[in-house]
């Protein structure tokens, strides 16, 4: 059974040619998983396989440090950057997966369209990119500089303006659609609506996973000392205020979002 933890050793080279798809591919797929603690790295093309077993406590972990991450942005607001442990840093396919997991859990929300999802673990996306995520759900291929559009009007000038960091955020854009793929096939969130051109039925990434967000506190562990996503913060004078997981939200992610709470 894949979900459960059977310790097996999975060589990357041995997939690969055993499903004859490239390693880059497979490779990615193992970034995914190992930032959620699915795998392991055990040497070069070698990873243990942990299964789904452990995912509520790791959820639970990445939910209190989104919560901690707020209440160290508000205490210093003026830091671009917070401060991190490099030796569990995790970077690139696997950290834009940690931070769209991690937007579920510090909101409560079970969905957030797609394109608030883009800009709140990418940053603001360029214009043109946002409209057609809104319209066409981002299924689309980018356009090609000097293409004609559909108003007729030439992509040229658009390429031009948006030039080399335009091209970067749709492949970022493009990653993260993988990432949300890797996650629909393990059962944590479904995409939904992907391809609608419907005004109302927006393209957007559901979560499906069997606990939900504002359960999820429950299953941390002991050792991992929980910091409740109602923690008080001090105030001028002496008195704190409770902080709502929308005002946590806001100060981890600053971009705003439509998304809806769970019922």
């Amino acid at each position: 059974n894949g979900t459960e933890n059977s310790g097996a050793e999975v060589d990357i080279v041995n997939v690969a040619n055993q499903l004859d798809v490239k390693r880059r591919r497979i490779y990615d797929i193992i970034n995914i998983m190992e930032s959620v603690e699915i795998v392991s790295r055990l040497k070069k093309n070698t990873y243990r396989w942990h299964g789904l077993d452990n995912l509520p406590s790791f959820f639970a972990r990445l939910q209190k440090e989104g919560y901690q991450a707020r209440k160290m942005k508000r205490m210093y607001p003026h830091l671009k950057e917070l401060p991190t442990d490099d030796s569990k840093t995790i970077k690139g396919m696997g950290n834009t997966c940690q931070k769209l997991i991690q937007i579920f859990l510090v909101t409560h929300k079970i969905d957030i369209g797609l394109t608030d999802a883009a800009e709140e673990v990418l940053g603001p996306l360029p214009k043109s990119e946002k409209q057609k995520d809104n319209e066409t759900g981002g299924g689309s291929a980018p356009s090609v500089s000097g293409e004609k559009k559909d108003d007729g009007s030439d992509s040229k000038d658009e390429s031009k303006d948006s030039g080399g960091e335009g091209k970067a955020m749709k492949t970022k854009i493009r990653r993260m659609y993988d990432i949300a793929n890797v996650l629909q096939s393990i059962g944590i969130i479904r995409k939904e609506n992907v391809g609608s051109t419907s005004s109302k039925n927006k393209p957007s990434f559901r979560w499906v996973y069997r606990i939900l967000p504002r359960d999820m506190h429950k299953y941390l562990l002991p050792e991992d000392d929980y910091v409740s996503p109602m923690c008080h913060d001090n105030h001028a004078g002496g008195t704190s205020a409770p902080i709502t997981p929308e005002e946590c939200h806001s100060s981890i992610f600053p971009t705003g979002t439509t998304a809806r709470r769970a019922s």
